[in-house]
């Protein structure tokens, strides 16, 4: 009986033992990741370190920063693979209103990215802007990351369930987000109400899920997670530091309710994690390299208890694999938002069609050629599965006002301190057109009016009336030394096509009409018995514009090509007695006339283009050639190139190391040269090089044969310096010095802000 009895107990221990052993395999993990901006790239360090323990959580809940990891952990990113998308993420771009300059189109390049202050109109008033970031590379960002998601009808279809948080503003209440785009549920989950804006959402708007459930283990534990690793990188009320800034304080008053609850959560937490920050805040995005140390600290600490419960639960690891999601095909295509450019304009950008298959850059293209138009705070797409692979493009746009007023000021060696103003306006001269008035309110003022209209059927080519007036104080240069003040007074009217289809390239073509007057202040380059001269052209001609750079005044990245063949009609040069003298005139006139050409042609082709030798160095070639033929066998009144200096009052000026501004004038120039750059900081630019630049008199065609060196080489000359360009909320500041082996003069300029001037 007694051995009965002991076979019985040991079956019943045997039984005991391997129920709790199949319990065990049973429990599902839960992973809380909370909010906590920049802190929150720790969160990769414990995911490393949980992989290394063989676990693999079964349900992930996250928060603003912790949504990001944890959504893209969840569709199947590794933690090395997020730790890599952290490092190579531009975090200045993102977490700002600017996007590249090459996401913008020709039209808009100009004028993109160079102005303090904008002030859209409601009507007929000015509103104050509201210094919230839309977020579009943000928002461009996590589309690219989460592509993959768009296969699955809702969160619980990922390799790994998962939810985020987000709060309503209209009814102050938490919402879990749980299907639809995971991109806009991230979005939403970390639209921190004194930073980004907010995003809609069903009729309301949706902000930080962080300012009501900054760390939501209640919601792990809905989904079905027995034991709980939560990861808490937010200071919340253990904080004993003030906030100094109107945003920290801003956002400490925003997580308050948060902030509350934060100990009865960290309860319910079988494996609590809270990394030591120590003095690294929301918003330490440059320092992301310390912080994934101190999550892999915190991970590693950590791996002993991994393990064990690893060994605890006795499951089969199964590594993240990202599924495959190479194309989709669009069955149907919807556009909201847009009301003041037409469906066809947007569709004509958009270039994808119904019933085509389009891949994730294709798609990305799109919307930024959408975007392109510069009309929109943002766009965004959500694709909306249909069945049988077939998905609705659904394209949400957010227009800005139809007017705006821009400003900034600038101030300069060469160029006199000013105001700029610039006046936007869609529509208001015809449908689907867009109209600039800008202005330099300065010592030497200059005024633009600039009109695009769209036209064709699919909106891919643009009329452009434009009209420029300078004027402007430039110096005479005997050897790189002033001799004499040149005063112009600059018109120039144009009016042409061209098109406006692509990001990168641009064709054109018109007529221009041209009309200046010269003076000379000290009457050193005139002599006192002229007054000035006054010159007009009428001009016709084609071009060509390439443009990749990924920004006007601190390029990295991208080349610039600009080429133009242009026949001048009308060339006509007046020199103007000092004493009115009509005989005089008259003798002088005619004299004018015998050596001014009629007909003749100009040639231009620049071209710049940055190359990366290291993360934070780039070095740019760069070269430009003009040109004049004219059968004329004299050519003494001709339209002129500009060559020299470091700013381009005009896209055609060249600049060249060891030169002013504008000190070469002449009809055939050319220079060849090499720029090395390096980034010290992230807004500290140096720059160093050198470059061959030439000049060489009008030479008729029939004398092509009497070419002569000597001339050239009295035009020609090596110039070398350097550049110290600093990026600041007030514009650029720049500062240059150079010279030449022709003269040996010093030449140096000084800038800061954004000015008239078609680069800084």
């Amino acid at each position: 009986m007694r051995l009965v009895s002991l076979k019985r107990n040991y079956i019943l221990t045997l039984a005991v033992v391997f129920s709790l052993c199949l319990h065990a395999q049973d429990q599902k993990i839960g992973l809380v990741l909370s909010g906590g901006g920049a802190k929150g790239i720790a969160h990769i360090g414990v995911l490393k370190a949980m992989e290394k323990a063989g676990i693999r959580p079964d349900y992930i809940t996250g928060t603003s920063m912790g949504s990001i990891v944890g959504g893209l952990y969840s569709i199947g990113y590794s933690a090395d693979e997020i730790e890599t998308i952290v490092r190579d993420m531009d975090w200045n771009q993102i977490l700002s209103n600017q996007v590249p300059l090459n996401y913008i189109s020709f039209e808009e390049k100009e004028y993109y990215n160079r102005y303090l202050a904008e002030f859209p109109f409601d009507g007929y008033k000015l509103k104050l802007p509201s210094g919230l970031i839309e977020g579009q590379v943000l928002t461009e960002t996590l589309e690219h990351f989460c592509w993959p998601a768009n296969q699955y009808d809702n969160f619980d279809d990922f390799p790994i369930p998962f939810r985020c948080m987000a709060t309503d503003v209209a009814t102050a209440e938490s919402v879990v987000l749980k299907d639809g785009s995971l991109a806009m549920a991230i979005r939403s989950s970390m639209a921190l109400p004194t930073a980004f804006t907010a995003v809609p959402y069903k009729n309301t708007l949706l902000v930080d899920g962080g300012v009501l459930n900054n760390f939501p283990v209640e919601e792990v534990k809905k989904m079905g997670a027995d034991i709980v690793i939560g990861v808490n990188v937010s200071t919340g009320i253990n904080n004993t530091e003030m906030p100094e800034s109107m945003l920290g304080i801003l956002v400490n008053l925003a997580t308050i309710p948060a902030d509350k609850r934060v100990f009865e959560q960290i309860d319910q937490c079988d494996i609590y994690i809270q990394p030591d920050l120590g003095p690294y805040t929301t918003s330490s995005f440059s320092d992301y390299e310390e912080i994934i140390a101190i999550g892999d600290s915190a991970g590693n600490q950590f791996l002993g208890e991994f393990e064990k419960l690893s060994s605890e639960l006795k499951r089969a690891y199964v590594d993240p694999q990202l599924p495959l999601l190479e194309e989709v095909r669009i069955s149907e295509i919807e556009l909201k938002g847009n009301r003041l450019f037409s469906d066809q304009l947007v569709l004509s950008k958009l270039g994808i069609y119904r019933d085509s298959l389009v891949s994730k850059f294709e798609l990305e293209q799109a919307v930024r050629r959408v975007f392109s138009i510069n009309g929109f705070n943002k766009v965004n797409y959500q694709l909306v599965p249909q069945g049988t692979g077939n998905y609705k493009l659904s394209v949400d746009m957010y227009e800005k006002n139809s007017s705006r007023l821009f400003t900034s000021v600038h101030v300069s060696n060469q160029f006199a301190a000013g105001i700029v103003l610039n006046l936007t306006a869609r529509d208001w001269l015809g449908k689907e057109s867009r109209t600039i008035i800008a202005g330099d309110i300065s010592k030497t003022p200059a005024f633009r009016f600039d009109h695009y209209k769209y036209f064709g059927e699919e909106k891919k080519l643009a009329l452009n009336l434009r009209y420029d007036y300078v004027s402007e104080e430039l110096a005479f240069y005997e050897k790189g030394r002033e001799t004499d003040i040149r005063i112009d007074n600059f018109h120039r009217v144009r009016l042409g096509a061209l098109t406006t289809q692509s990001l990168k390239q641009s064709f054109f073509g018109g007529l221009t009409f041209e009309y200046r007057t010269i003076k000379s202040r000290f009457s050193v380059a005139f002599p006192e018995a002229i007054s000035s001269i006054r010159e007009r052209h009428l001009l016709g001609g084609l071009g060509y514009t390439y443009n990749t750079l990924n920004d006007r005044n601190f390029p990295t990245d991208g080349s610039e090509i600009y080429a133009a063949a242009e026949g001048v009609f009308d060339n006509q040069f007046r020199v103007l007695l000092s004493e009115d003298d009509e005989q005089e005139q008259e003798i002088l006139d005619n004299i004018v006339d015998d050596v001014t050409p009629g007909f003749y042609t100009q040639f231009l082709l620049k071209a710049q283009s940055y190359r990366t030798l290291g993360p934070k160095t780039q070095i740019k070639p760069y070269g430009a050639l003009g040109f004049t033929i004219a059968s004329a066998d004299t050519g003494l009144f001709l339209r002129p190139f500009q060559l020299g200096g470091y700013q381009r009052r005009f896209i055609e000026d060249i600049r060249a190391y060891g030169l002013n501004y504008s000190e070469v004038d002449e009809v055939n120039v050319g220079v060849f040269g090499v720029e090395l750059q390096q980034i010290l900081w992230d807004n500290i630019f140096v720059k160093a090089g050198g470059n061959i630049y030439s000049s060489y008199p009008f030479l008729p065609i029939s004398k092509l044969d009497q070419f002569d060196f000597d001339i050239l080489d009295e035009g020609m000359g090596f110039g070398y310096g350097a550049e110290l360009r600093i990026r600041t909320r007030l514009g650029p500041v720049a500062g240059g010095i150079s010279t030449n082996t022709a003269d040996g003069y010093l030449r140096y300029y000084f800038a800061l802000g954004f000015s008239f001037n078609y680069s800084d």
